[in-house]
């Protein structure tokens, strides 16, 4: 193989010393066309559901889904409710919507609220079976609590009502601890509208209710979307998306953020972000789309800069650079030629170039040059080069194309493309290096500097170890072997969450709504074609341990709702529940109910304290506060006072009576028809073949892998066809993740085989794949040390890797078998071998400093191994050969 090589490389020295000049126009002159055409023709593909094949099965179903019940993927603003005064989230989130509401052309559906008046009196009918059942329970158990609650006719009577639930022995006061929070919040803001009556407008009535609707529910009368604990209020935006833009929300999101900006300075009280999986998809691409700019701006420069460091020059650093940027101009025109975009996977190409495509440049000057100071021409230099070290250059290019090349092999489309771009954009800048850098070189015959270059010392140490092989062979793999521990700390982190900024606002209100909500901004679904299969699929899912909560038409046409309607109207008339007639203000009786309620929470305060319960101290703090405030007040006897404190207990019994005769008309229910949904509403659940959808929210943390994958598996149990994001993204995640895997090993494979081929022994074969299976077993040593976990954004520097780690023991083998010198072999190959690591190194370590995590990962992994199969390189190859030398 060689020899034939040697023919090729003579034949193509003569044609590059004879057509330099033609050939550094034709090369300039293509990059140009490549460019021009890439400008016009080229698109940025930012929707990522073209990542994947539409033959694959999971990713049909769910386009399907998406034509059949919309694109769902929404844009959420996430408010955080106040405790003290849950209203004004409501009133930040009107003001939002006022000012983004005649925006049409950026939002086709703007949700922050039901129409409930269809729902009005059937909101307990509407209540999930396992809360109705306890909602019913509590009724029958607590039927005096619950009248004593109706008949309260002032003030005096509610804190003599809460002073009650308090004065209970210290054991059932525990037992009750989990409704004090709700009933502390209520009287919390009871006490704030004694002393401002417009709050009795705007009382929570939720807050009152809790004890009996439960923890976990939280029902607004207004309609507003809270999470379960109402400790968030959403607004749900679709936005209009531009996929031929790098960003697909850009104008809806920019304008969202420029009009959430202004909110923030006008209402600084009131925490609110921006997330949903477009918002999400959208920052990681902005931050991983210019951090990557940067990134390979800044390799490029260090490449640039070590380059005319080590040369002592820089004419002709730069020209092996401009042969460099050529060739990646020529990928980028066949790129677009082939496949005519990019996308989120493929836009990394420039820096693995970068990274990659310049040691083949680099190697070709180390060997002229010396050939140049042993006194030979520059024509006779160039050809002598182009045949000896171009065998190498060639091979480890080879080796480097085909590990991208292996690609092909996997059925996750964008893992395919980056492996066609990268595979020929490494041929194309072997080309480029090969050719066009030496007519640069003949054509401006810019001569080598004289300066003594840079000394590589530890290339001395390694001459010492190379006398004694055995002795430090052996301190290597014990030192190998004692360190094993550390590479099994290293697991595979599934997490995609994980990967991205953790200071992007859109990440951190992603872990808001997870720790707040059973609803996360994914879901999965479930479509049937009847009422009856509905049902069966509710009822069965639900059984599921790992399913959160399920939606579906069912949760507003209950199955059951005949036997529910029965069952309230049993309670209301066992209750017969009558308002009396409002009494009117005293403050002789309030007084008496606030001391003796403060003196109740006086008593729950000292067992709060013995629990170290500090939040609950700091809450029952509070209280006392205010109603000291409240009885310093009603001391005073000024008649502006007792006039406002009367205001306050009208403004409250108003909103008591109301909220009361609200709950005894759900108490009495209609049965709920399909027909009264509004059709808004009912597109949700139903679409125009009238299929029903099924809605299925997990109860853990979506983007944890292992659970996921549990939770899809359950449901596919049910229903082979489920889809949503989290089936969509978890195919996704495993298919790359197989594809990583079948690339490794293909990869490792084929390069073996063109080292044989190359080569024609086994021994020199298996000596230069040493750096890449020592090297790579060293890495994953480091990534134990240094905590770094293996994930789909670096699991490919895997194959990037084996030809990295293979290209270097090329290089030294390939000296060798020439030669037969070790000590020649490490002083004249061993600093080019260097000096190109050194360039990976700066190609890629740029990007373990970009915001993004798996990016920055990448660039980490890409570092450490650079570094691990260098030194498998440095080290053990001599140790080796010198071992096999002995033996012959």
């Amino acid at each position: 193989m060689q020899k034939y090589k040697r023919v090729l490389l003579q034949k193509l020295a003569n044609i590059v010393i004879k057509y330099s000049k033609q050939i550094v126009c034709g090369s300039i002159l293509l990059a140009l066309i490549s460019g021009l055409y890439a400008f016009f023709f080229l698109h940025f593909d930012t929707n990522q559901d073209n990542l994947v094949s539409n033959k694959l099965a999971y990713h049909q179903e769910y386009m399907d889904f998406i034509d059949e019940f919309n694109d769902q993927e929404n844009i959420f603003v996430v408010f955080k409710v106040s405790d003290d005064n849950p209203q004004k989230a409501k009133q930040v989130l009107k003001v939002f919507v006022d000012r983004i509401s005649s925006r049409k052309d950026l939002f086709s559906e703007i949700k922050y609220r039901e129409n409930l008046s269809v729902f009005e009196k059937r909101g307990l009918l509407l209540l999930p079976q396992q809360e109705f059942d306890s909602l019913t329970t509590k009724l029958s158990q607590w039927k005096n609590e619950v009248k004593r609650l109706g008949s309260i006719q002032n003030l005096a009577d509610l804190f003599g009502f809460a002073a009650e639930k308090l004065e209970l022995p210290s054991e059932k006061l525990k037992n009750n601890a989990d409704n004090f929070e709700s009933g502390f919040r209520f009287i919390s803001q009871v006490l704030d509208g004694m002393d401002s009556p417009e709050i009795m407008k705007n009382l929570d009535s939720h807050s009152l209710f809790q004890p009996l609707l439960g923890k976990q529910h939280y029902h607004d009368s207004e309609g507003f979307f809270f999470s379960e604990n109402g400790k968030l209020l959403f607004l749900s935006l679709a936005p209009a998306k531009d996929y031929t833009s790098t960003s697909i929300v850009k104008k809806p999101l920019r304008f969202l953020r420029e009009q959430a900006d202004i909110l923030r300075k006008e209402f600084p009280d009131v925490p609110f972000g921006i997330t949903g999986k477009p918002v999400l998809q959208d920052d990681e691409m902005a931050s991983t789309g210019s951090d990557s700019i940067w990134a390979g701006l800044a390799s490029l420069l260090g490449v640039a800069f070590l380059f005319m460091f080590y040369f002592k020059q820089t004419t002709r650093p730069l020209m092996a650079l401009l042969a460099l940027v050529l060739g990646m101009s020529w990928t980028i025109g066949l790129t677009t030629l082939v496949l005519g975009h990019l996308n989120v996977l493929t836009i990394v190409f420039a820096v693995i170039l970068i990274g990659i495509g310049i040691d083949y440049g680099m190697h070709f000057l180390f060997r002229l040059e010396s050939l140049e100071k042993d006194g030979l021409p520059l024509e006779e230099a160039t050809k002598q080069t182009m045949i000896s070290s171009g065998q190498a250059i060639i091979t480890g290019a080879l080796t480097s194309s085909i590990a991208f090349f292996s690609a092909i092999f996997t059925d996750f489309l964008g893992l395919k493309e980056l492996g066609i771009i990268a595979g020929n954009g490494i041929l194309l800048c072997l080309v480029s290096q090969l050719v066009t850098f030496p007519s640069l070189l003949l054509t401006f015959k810019k001569q080598a500097s004289q300066k003594a270059r840079v000394q590589f010392m530890p290339l001395k140490l390694l001459d010492g170890m190379t006398k004694h092989p055995r002795f430090y062979m052996g301190i290597t793999i014990a030192l190998t072997l004692a360190a094993i521990p550390l590479a099994l700390r290293v697991h595979f982190e599934n997490n995609l969450l994980k990967l991205q900024d953790p200071h992007l606002e859109s990440v951190q209100y992603e872990h808001v709504i997870i720790d707040n909500s059973k609803r996360s901004t994914w879901f999965a679904a479930m479509i049937t074609q009847n009422m009856d299969q509905l049902i069966k699929l509710n009822e069965e899912t639900n059984k599921i341990p790992l399913v959160g909560s399920t939606d579906s038409i069912l949760s507003f046409i209950p199955f059951n709702q005949d036997q529910k309607v029965s069952q309230l109207q049993d309670i209301a008339h066992s209750l017969s529940l009558k308002r009396k007639t409002q009494t009117p203000f005293e403050a002789s009786p309030l007084q008496t109910s606030l001391n003796r309620f403060k003196k109740a929470l006086e008593h729950v305060n000292e067992l709060a304290f013995e629990g170290g319960d500090i939040q609950a101290i700091e809450t029952i703090d509070k209280l006392i506060s205010k109603i000291d405030s409240v009885l310093a007040k009603l001391e005073s006897s000024d008649p502006k006072i007792i006039e406002q404190l009367d205001k306050s207990q009208n403004l409250f019994l108003d909103f008591f009576t109301k909220t009361w005769n609200g709950f005894l008309e759900n108490l009495n229910p209609k049965p709920m028809d399909e027909s009264e949904l509004p059709p808004g509403l009912r597109s949700l659940y139903v679409n125009e073949k009238n299929n029903y959808v099924l809605y299925i929210y997990p109860e853990f943390d979506i983007w944890e892998a292992a659970p996921m994958k549990e939770f899809i598996h359950a449901l596919r149990k049910l229903d082979p066809h489920v889809t949503g994001s989290p089936v969509h993204v978890h195919e996704s995640a495993q298919r790359m993740h197989e594809g990583f895997v079948t690339v490794g090993l293909l990869t490792l494979l084929i390069s073996l085989i063109v080292l044989y081929i190359d080569f024609g022994q086994l021994k020199f074969c298996l000596v230069a794949s040493i750096p890449l299976l020592v090297g790579t077993w060293w890495l994953a040593e480091l990534m134990g040390i240094f905590g770094i976990n293996l994930n789909l954004a670096n699991f490919f520097a895997m194959p990037i890797l084996i030809g990295v780690g293979i290209d270097s023991g090329v290089h030294m083998v390939h000296h060798y078998s020439e030669h037969k010198s070790i000590v020649k072999m490490l002083h004249r190959v061993g600093p080019p071998v260097i000096f190109s690591v050194l360039t990976t190194v700066i190609g890629f370590g740029a990007l373990s400093f970009v915001r993004h995590r798996g990016l920055a990962s990448f660039g980490q992994m890409m570092t450490l191994g650079s570094f691990t199969c260098l030194m498998a390189c440095l080290v053990l190859i001599p140790l080796i050969l010198k071992l096999t030398e002995g033996k012959k």
